[in-house]
């Protein structure tokens, strides 16, 4: 599953391209500090299909 381009935001790292998401309305969780934010981060080099989420 790819990461959509709608609401997602570009970055360029080492000459390489990705795409970065960080969901718009938080869960109940997040809002109160209980639990880190997500962020989804996907290379958009072809070849590499690979997609990580980290923390924020």
């Amino acid at each position: 599953m790819a990461i959509a381009r709608k609401g997602s935001r570009q970055i360029t790292f080492n000459n390489q391209s990705y795409r970065w998401y960080i969901r718009r309305k938080p869960t109940y969780c997040q809002a109160v500090f209980q639990s880190p934010m997500l962020m989804a981060i996907e290379s958009e080099t072809e070849g590499e299909n690979w997609c990580a989420i980290g923390q924020y």
